[in-house]
């Protein structure tokens, strides 16, 4: 059986050596690992790479992260803990190689805030110092909630994608502490946190939600939208 080769976005970090090291968490891995898939892990790349992983991929996982830098949507950094710049350009050279030929794409926390940067929206550098009322969204925070654990409930629009796979309601897991402030023009914005802040945006095959989904496996609904995305892509390879 020839297998769908499904990309995910590097993160890395640097061993006692001094070397980097490519990474990412077994559990994105996971989240799309089927008879008929291999995930594989892209390194950090140029555009001209990007725009040759998304010829030979059939669809693309944009990973949780450290935060983007916000001259990415214009604004000077004030809250923003940044990572390598080269992250955030091979983010964006495969989000964009990977939309131009119309093949899947699904954003998962950072992945959500970079798409919608990407699509010209804007971030909250930081959801506490923008408003003070929002709730806690990093359940890192509270020792008593576990990393496969659930922080807080979303809401779904009804009609959405989204809503086909969660329901009106459902808990998620979180840790973050941005969000997107302005949505992309012609996004739908599909799944909402019970303080106001944007947790899912949809369009065409491109699925971006703020929370975690690939810690929370043991979900049916979370695992569903890992096969949603790969249904996606299935569907893309049967395009005549």
């Amino acid at each position: 059986m020839k297998r769908m080769l499904i990309a995910i976005t590097p993160r890395f970090s640097i061993n006692p050596l001094g070397m980097e090291v490519y990474q990412d968490l077994y559990t994105y891995f996971n989240l799309v690992r089927r008879e008929d898939t291999l995930p594989v892990m892209m390194p950090i790349c140029s555009e001209e790479e990007a725009a040759a992983a998304a010829e030979l991929c059939t669809g693309l996982i944009i990973t949780g992260g450290e935060d983007l830098d916000p001259a990415m949507y214009g604004e000077e950094n004030t809250d923003c803990s940044l990572t390598d710049p080269r992250i955030d350009a091979t983010d964006l050279y495969l989000y964009k190689a990977f939309r131009a030929l119309g093949k899947p794409v699904l954003g998962i926390c950072r992945g959500h805030q970079l798409i919608a940067v990407a699509e010209g929206g804007t971030l909250m550098q930081d959801i506490h110092k923008y408003n003070p009322s929002f709730h806690n969204h990093n359940q890192f925070k509270d020792p008593s909630i576990p990393v496969n654990g659930f922080l807080h409930d979303c809401t779904f629009v009804e009609g959405t994608r989204l809503y086909s796979v969660f329901g009106e309601r459902a808990p998620v897991s979180s840790s973050h502490h941005q969000a997107v402030k302005k949505a992309p023009e012609g996004w739908t914005i599909s799944a909402w946190s019970d303080d106001g802040l944007i947790e899912g945006m949809e369009k065409d095959n491109v699925i971006a939600v703020q929370w975690h989904p690939e810690r929370v496996q043991q979900d049916e609904r979370q695992r569903a939208l890992g096969e949603m995305f790969l249904e996606d892509c299935r569907a893309y390879l049967r395009r005549p």
